[in-house]
């Protein structure tokens, strides 16, 4: 190699460079930004696709015993279903409370019912209770979640939705206003679930009401999370 040639075999060695255009490099930057406003929550306000802090299935094991009893009853299982009911209220308390997840008004009111029908039935010998648990029980579920709406007190969903929600949306709200939604789906639900008990013939008294109930809960959830998303975007 000749002293002569260096310059042009330095320049050989260096490495290439391809230059974009400016409108691309504009499109880049702008594209990123984006990208880090989508990642980014806005400050002071939950990030939605983190909200969730169990399985949403937990805000409706408090129907269990419902769902349990009133079939077994249809087939004139009275008895299997008076201790499948209790056991089934009780084993739901036990669970929420293992998760500290504290003790909700439909568990109490599902033990307290089922456990009165216990002593009644067996142990009384009385079917006072029995004929019409069913209508009992969707009455009361009827006035408690309508009630809730009043005066601006909690809604009745409250406190399912804490089971499955993050704490910090507890106070926000858009917790209020899903929750507000969601209740209201179940005032319905309970009133149709009452009507169908008490004025549908034969077997369509005890399954017309279990379908709504299945309808609301899948209804409910699909609602609540529409409203929470649109609220927490605003």
């Amino acid at each position: 190699m000749t002293h002569g040639d260096a310059p042009s075999d330095a320049v050989g060695r260096l490495p290439s460079l391809t230059l974009e255009s400016p409108e691309r490099a504009v499109n880049a930057t702008q594209g990123a930004r984006r990208h880090d406003r989508r990642e980014q929550p806005t400050p002071g306000r939950p990030d939605p696709s983190g909200v969730r802090s169990g399985h949403s299935w937990q805000a409706f094991t408090g129907l269990l015993p419902a769902l349990l009893m009133v079939p077994l009853l249809l087939l004139d299982l009275e008895t299997a279903s008076v201790v499948l009911a209790v056991l089934a209220s009780i084993g739901v308390i036990a669970y929420h409370l293992r998760l500290g997840q504290g003790v909700a008004l439909l568990d109490v009111i599902a033990v307290v019912l089922t456990g009165t029908n216990v002593v009644l039935y067996l142990g009384l010998g009385s079917d006072l209770l029995m004929a019409d648990i069913d209508v009992v029980f969707y009455t009361l579920l009827l006035l408690v979640s309508a009630t809730s709406l009043r005066h601006g007190g909690e809604p009745w969903t409250t406190q399912f939705t804490r089971r499955t929600l993050a704490r910090e949306l507890w106070a926000t709200p858009a917790f209020r206003a899903m929750n507000v939604a969601a209740t209201r789906l179940w005032v319905a639900c309970f009133a149709a679930c009452d009507a169908g008990a008490l004025l549908l013939p034969g077997p369509w008294q005890v399954w017309s009401p279990i379908a709504v109930l299945v309808v609301t809960v899948a209804a409910s959830r699909r609602r609540g999370r529409i409203v929470l998303k649109r609220e927490l975007q605003h």
